[in-house]
C-alpha cells in the first residue's frame, strides 16, 4: 500500500530532480529516498522517475502521478489551515524580485508587513532570471512586461511612468529638435524594450544592456537618451543630472505583476501578503 510519506519524498524528488536535494530537505539518509522510491513505484507497479548520472526526471506516468498528488497536497494543507489558530499568520514566504526594482520601494513593504505580522518571515531572491516557480518551492514573484506562461497566475499590482532621459549637455544641443532627429546621432538606452516596440530607431549604442541603474549611469555621462521608469532615474532628475527630453505622445506605462503558480496552494500568509501588496500600491506608486 502507498503510504504518504512515500507521496511526499516522490514530490521532493521531483521538484529538486534530484535524490540527494530531496535527502537534505527531508532531512533522511538518500539510501532511505532511494528505498521510498522503489517502493512507491513496485506499489504502482509503473515506473514514475528517469535516472541519469546527472539528474532525475519524471515519466510521461510520473508526471501524471506528480499533478494529481501536488493537487492533492494542496486540498490536504487547505484542510489543515481551516482548523489552525486564524489569528496568526507565521511561516516562510519565498519571493523573487528583478534586480532593477526599487529596494526602497521593496524594504519599506516588507518593513510595514512584517510590523503587523512578525511571526512571518521572507527569503527574497534578487535575480533577472524567470526561475522555475514549482520546482524552486518559490510562493510569489515580482514581474514585469513578461510576467509568465499558463501555468501562472498573474496580477497586475502597479504601473510606473516611463520617460526619455538625457544629459544636460545633450538636452542643450537638441533644443527645438524632434527626438526622431535627436537619435539620428544619439544612442537610445532601452533597457525594457519598449522604445523598439515603439519602432523608435537610432545610431547604435556601444554597449546593450537590460538593466536600468547601467542606463541610467550611461545617460548621465552623455552616452546617449535612456528610455526609463520614473522612479528609477526621479534623483538625478532632481539634482539636475539627467533632464527629461520632451516627447509629444504619450508612453505606455511599465507594469509590474505579482505572479504564483497557478496549481499551487495559497498558504494564508501567503494570501494576506498578496492583499496587503495589492492595498499597499494604491498608495505607494513605483
Amino acid at each position: 500500500m502507498v503510504s504518504f510519506i512515500q507521496i511526499q519524498t516522490f514530490l521532493e524528488v521531483a521538484k529538486t530532480e534530484s535524490f540527494t536535494k530531496a535527502s537534505k530537505l527531508l532531512m533522511v539518509p538518500r539510501s532511505t529516498v532511494s528505498a521510498r522510491i522503489q517502493a512507491l513505484e513496485e506499489s504502482l507497479n509503473v515506473a514514475l522517475l528517469t535516472r541519469t548520472t546527472r539528474k532525475v526526471s519524471l515519466t510521461h506516468e510520473g508526471q501524471r502521478y506528480y499533478d494529481r498528488c501536488f493537487e492533492a497536497m494542496d486540498t490536504l494543507k487547505s484542510i489543515e489551515e481551516e482548523f489552525q489558530d486564524k489569528e496568526v499568520l507565521k511561516g516562510l514566504i519565498r519571493l523573487t524580485v528583478p534586480i532593477d526594482l526599487p529596494k526602497e520601494y521593496l524594504a519599506s513593504l516588507l518593513c510595514e508587513f512584517n510590523a503587523l505580522h512578525p511571526d512571518v518571515v521572507f527569503d527574497v531572491i534578487v535575480t533577472d532570471n524567470t526561475l522555475d516557480m514549482v520546482s524552486e518551492n518559490i510562493d510569489l514573484a515580482f514581474r514585469g512586461k513578461n510576467p509568465g506562461s499558463d501555468s501562472l497566475v498573474a496580477r497586475k499590482i502597479s504601473a510606473g511612468e516611463m520617460v526619455f532621459v538625457t544629459s544636460p549637455d545633450i538636452a542643450a544641443k537638441s533644443k527645438a529638435r524632434s527626438l526622431s532627429d535627436v537619435l539620428k546621432v544619439n544612442p537610445l538606452l532601452d533597457p525594457t524594450g519598449l522604445a523598439k516596440e515603439l519602432d523608435f530607431v537610432s545610431v547604435e549604442a556601444f554597449i546593450s544592456t537590460k538593466n536600468f541603474e547601467l542606463s541610467k549611469c550611461l545617460a548621465i555621462k552623455g552616452e546617449g537618451i535612456a528610455l526609463l521608469p520614473k522612479t528609477v532615474c526621479e534623483m538625478s532628475l532632481n539634482s539636475g543630472e539627467l533632464v527629461p527630453f520632451e516627447f509629444e505622445w504619450e508612453l505606455p506605462e511599465l507594469s509590474l505583476y505579482l505572479v504564483r503558480p497557478a496549481k499551487k496552494h495559497l498558504p494564508r500568509r501567503v494570501r494576506a501578503f498578496v492583499d496587503f501588496l495589492v492595498n499597499y500600491d494604491k498608495d505607494n506608486k513605483l
